[in-house]
């Protein structure tokens, strides 16, 4: 999970950061925090965040532009107003932010804050538990999985092919992969991250997933093969 943290006030940003590392570590959940002291930096950057605290006032361009422009590239992202102006709250939610946090914030307040802000992410961590969440654009789905047989990508989308039926999300493959390679999820080409729980046989250059029979490209062909036979060997 990737979070910006964009506030010209470093002490403020190294608070959040100690919040967001209490609350995840407690929770086991893998995360990198990103400040930027400025706007502009923070929209050059390339990383794809999934959050982005965002403070209303910052130098040479302010919260509100910054994240006007955010919106015009990334619709998803869980956008959060961090600042010491309550009137901000208003114009925040018109540009579809999922909270407002008012400075200074202290750690119960944020906890209860964040687990609402996890539950509006593209999509939350895997669970120990066996299940993800994957959110739609109506509703969060809780999913086994032991039920997610291959995530195709499909132009802006993915499509996560379940044992009984398809979830289509807006997301990026490799953000996806990001959360599932830790749980015996790999690529077979740049277009599918298959369970390799659901690999029935391997033939011709095609892996027999499910029902679904998908090309193995030779760039992905011997991490692929090589993450099967060690996933096998263990079961």
């Amino acid at each position: 999970m990737n979070i910006a943290i964009v506030d010209s006030s470093l002490s403020d940003a190294e608070r959040l950061i100690e919040y967001i590392s209490k609350y995840l570590t407690h929770d086991s959940i893998a995360f990198n925090c990103v400040h930027f002291d400025d706007g502009i930096k923070f929209l050059e950057s390339d990383v794809l965040f999934d959050i982005v605290f965002m403070e209303t006032e910052l130098p040479y361009r302010n919260g509100f532009s910054v994240a006007e422009a955010m919106r015009g590239s990334d619709k998803y992202i869980s956008l959060v107003f961090y600042t010491s102006n309550r009137e901000d709250a208003i114009k925040g939610y018109d540009l579809e932010a999922v909270d407002y946090l008012l400075k200074p914030l202290e750690y119960d307040d944020f906890s209860v804050h964040f687990k609402h802000i996890l539950k509006r992410s593209r999509i939350d961590t895997a669970a120990d538990d066996g299940n993800i969440l994957i959110k739609t654009k109506k509703k969060i789905v809780n999913v086994r999985l032991d039920n997610i047989v291959f995530v195709e990508v499909n132009g802006h989308s993915c499509v996560y092919h379940l044992v009984d039926n398809e979830i289509k999300v807006t997301d990026r493959l490799f953000r996806v992969a990001q959360i599932l390679s830790a749980h015996n999820f790999e690529y077979c080409n740049t277009c599918y991250l298959v369970n390799l729980k659901h690999v029935n046989r391997i033939e011709d250059g095609y892996a027999y997933v499910g029902a679904a029979s998908l090309k193995i490209s030779r760039g992905k062909s011997k991490i692929f093969l090589d993450k099967l036979t060690e996933y096998l060997t263990k079961k």
